[in-house]
């Protein structure tokens, strides 16, 4: 409270052997930078433990205020000079956590008791990273004492902010922090002393602590998980280093943490093929291989490792930048026919922790232990990320297929991977890839081939629907993995819905899905609906699914449309996203219907049976020679095959 004090003369502190742990040395820390007097600060021999010293030495070195100069309210009536600090033997080798609150990852649930010190400042410390835009408060579900309760917003950055004594306060925090822009590094004045440190010239400005400690130990003091490097100033520190373990080891700590997607690649280039081969091992092949600017794939990660813990991090902030595609979509949804629909989480899918299922929020707050699973879905497409839409060179890609040729299946796989971080493609491309995996290749590496794609490729709407990429080169085997990894919904195009569907009322996208089909019905002319079942049986869509679609039972339909509304879809669409739709594909009016039917039933008999005649033998158990309708569709139902009525009905006309 005296160091609080605008009346504060205090310049010299010593809390040495004082038994400061990680709560109480965040609060000193939050005095400190209230404090315009204070010089020297020792507090040696005190279980701080890194997050209290992380937290101490932003204090002392004035970082409290970043990202406040956009209010136009720094403060100006601080002194300056950084304060010197010790904390000899304070164990901050060991990352000891005795608090559910780190502000580097201030994302989480909370429940506090307004009258202990330390809830107090949580709550001051959350105040401000909201100021800085870097997270914000779940306002409308805050409770005092079991009952609603507004907390303001820190506006007069000239006071700290204020933060209620009493009661018990719950509320959710969603942390905001944004992937790293290139423009984002370190301070110069923290970049500097730790320059200084590499370089061994700290003489007067280090402490005896940070004298003692190494520069590798020194620099993991500073990098925070939410501290950004340039490449310039990683690449300058790299250099001075000598020792191959060590220059492993920093790379290792900067490679999630750079400022551009490209620069950890860069930063490659500077060690030799030995050192490149070390890091591999050390980071593993789920952070090494991870491409921020392409994500969509799978991940399983051992969040007791660092480098693994980062990556899931990363994730949590590229979910966050999908969220506005994601609210725009479910708003855009809500207002149309078929009733209410369930919010589906579209980017983290079959999220498993522990193997149990993990149900993503925005006030998610990454663990430290267990085991991590899920499938990342980018929703942003190219035309989102940027206005230079310039595929990979023909050169290029003819050197890539060369490649791929030479290495195999796996080796392709990361390599397409690898260049689709800064590499934009056309449909072509995918299916000439595709092309190369054979059908010797299992059915995993061209799905993997289609998730990699998925968010990289610029005419984007002609992967979907009738005529897509997907329905004519997959399998129907492939088409259900490409689905179970990617969901339903996002391999769902409203502008290319003319396709065929086969949806399940109880499976919360296949009835989103359903929904959407009767809202089309509804607003587009023309038959749109055609040869319906449902449960089996020929159907045509009740005037009630307008309000409330049914939440059970098996519906098909092939969905058509007019040349007209094609025409606007295609033209809305490519204003939205320019050249996401440069062909002529979509099938018009209902003449397709009838030749897509049979390669349908085709598709089916393929999964069960060799050849036609091997159908035909097995089909005709009475050894006639010929078949009618009802000879047909009873060998094949009891074969395992259900062919709707339609579909019967279109195979023998």
């Amino acid at each position: 409270a005296e160091l609080r004090r605008k009346t504060c003369k205090i310049r010299f502190l010593n809390l040495s052997h004082n038994r400061v742990n990680p709560e109480t040395s965040c609060m000193l820390a939050s005095a400190i930078e209230a404090n315009n007097s204070i010089k020297t600060i020792i507090l040696d021999g005190n279980p701080m433990g890194k997050i209290g010293c992380r937290r101490m030495l932003k204090a002392c070195h004035h970082a409290e205020d970043e990202g406040l100069e956009d209010h136009h309210a720094r403060r100006t009536t601080r002194d300056k000079n950084e304060i010197q600090v010790s904390f000899k033997n304070c164990s901050f080798e060991h990352n000891q956590v005795t608090s559910q609150f780190n502000p580097s990852e201030p994302g989480g649930e909370y429940l506090l008791d307004m009258e202990n010190p330390y809830s107090r400042l949580i709550v001051s410390d959350l105040l401000k990273i909201e100021a800085r835009s870097k997270g914000q408060f779940v306002r409308h579900a805050m409770m005092m004492d079991g009952k609603p309760y507004v907390l303001p917003k820190w506006k007069d950055f000239d006071q700290e902010p204020f933060v209620p004594d009493l009661g018990e306060l719950e509320f959710r925090f969603i942390s905001l922090r944004k992937f790293a822009k290139a423009t984002d590094k370190l301070p110069d004045s923290i970049f500097q002393r730790i320059l200084l440190k590499f370089e061994d010239r700290g003489g007067a400005s280090m402490t005896p602590e940070e004298k003692r400690i190494g520069k590798l130990e020194f620099f993991d003091l500073y990098m925070t998980s939410d501290t950004t490097i340039s490449l310039e100033q990683a690449r300058m520190l790299l250099s001075i280093l000598q020792n191959t373990e060590d220059r492993i080891h920093f790379v290792a700590t900067v490679y999630l943490k750079m400022n551009s997607t490209a620069a950890p690649r860069k930063l490659l280039n500077d060690l030799d093929d030995k050192e490149r081969r070390l890091l591999e091992s050390l980071l593993g092949p789920e952070s090494y291989h991870f491409t921020p600017n392409n994500p969509t794939g799978h991940y399983r990660l051992d969040l007791s490792k660092h480098d693994e813990r980062e990556v899931a991090l990363r994730l949590q902030e590229l979910r966050i930048d999908q969220d506005q595609v994601d609210q725009e979509l479910f708003s855009t949804v809500s207002k149309h026919a078929g009733g209410s629909r369930n919010r589906i989480e579209l980017v983290w899918r079959n999220t498993m922790h522990n193997g149990e299922p993990f149900k993503y929020k925005l006030h998610f707050s990454v663990p430290t232990s267990g085991v991590l699973e899920l499938d990342f879905v980018e929703l942003l497409k190219p035309q989102d990320k940027t206005d230079n839409l310039i595929c990979i060179s023909d050169e290029d890609w003819m050197a890539f297929l060369e490649h791929v040729k030479e290495v195999g299946p796996v080796k392709a796989l990361i390599a397409f991977r690898l260049i689709s971080n800064t590499e934009l493609f056309l449909t072509h491309h995918v299916k000439e890839l595709l092309c190369c995996f054979g059908k010797e290749a299992p059915e995993t590496f061209r799905v993997e081939v289609c998730v990699i794609a998925f968010a990289r490729t610029i005419d984007w709407h002609e992967l979907f629907g009738a005529s897509g990429l997907f329905r004519k080169t997959l399998s129907k085997t492939e088409r259900r993995m490409l689905t179970q990894r990617l969901g339903a919904v996002n391999l769902f195009d409203h502008v290319m819905a003319v396709d065929y569907y086969e949806l399940d009322a109880s499976n919360e996208e296949d009835r989103w899905i359903m929904q959407e089909i009767v809202h089309f019905a509804v607003a587009e002319p023309g038959e749109n609906c055609v040869n319906e079942t449902w449960n089996g049986m020929d159907w045509e869509t009740p005037k009630g699914w307008v309000q409330e679609a049914p939440k059970f039972g098996l519906y098909t339909v092939y969905y058509c449309r007019e040349r007209e509304t094609v025409e606007k879809v295609m033209a809305e669409a490519n204003a939205k996203h320019p050249c996401s739709l440069e062909n002529d594909i979509i099938p018009v009016g209902t003449s397709w219907v009838d030749d897509f039917m049979l390669h349908q039933i085709k598709e089916k008999l393929e999964e069960t049976f060799l050849s036609a005649e091997d159908c035909f033998e097995q089909i005709d158990r009475d050894g006639g020679g010929t078949l009618d309708v009802k000879e047909f569709a009873t060998g094949l139902v009891q074969l395992g095959i259900w062919l709707r009525p339609h579909e019967l009905r279109g195979f023998f006309s």
